[in-house]
């Protein structure tokens, strides 16, 4: 089985796809660009989500995210935000 993977951050949104041993098969990131807003985040995330799948075959997508998620709702219930805190 091939899974894509989207892993969305405050810095950078990463994706790719991995097989049924964990070996990557194709991984790209980009800028998260959070200040855009929500919308503007889940329209890179589902941009991603077609370029995975113009790449691998996958039988499923895993989208990890810092912040708490409601699965059954499939809302962010909240989102961690660093870029009002300071970074030593």
């Amino acid at each position: 089985m091939q899974i894509g993977v989207i892993d969305i951050g405050g810095t950078s949104i990463k994706f790719g796809a991995v097989d049924d041993l964990g070996t990557l098969l194709y991984s790209a990131s980009i800028l998260t660009e959070a200040y855009k807003g929500g919308r503007e985040v889940t329209k890179k995330v589902l941009k991603f989500c077609d370029e995975i799948m113009e790449e691998v075959e996958v039988e499923a997508i895993s989208i990890s995210s810092a912040g708490q998620i409601d699965s059954t709702k499939g809302v962010v219930v909240f989102a961690t935000d660093c870029t009002n805190r300071q970074m030593k």
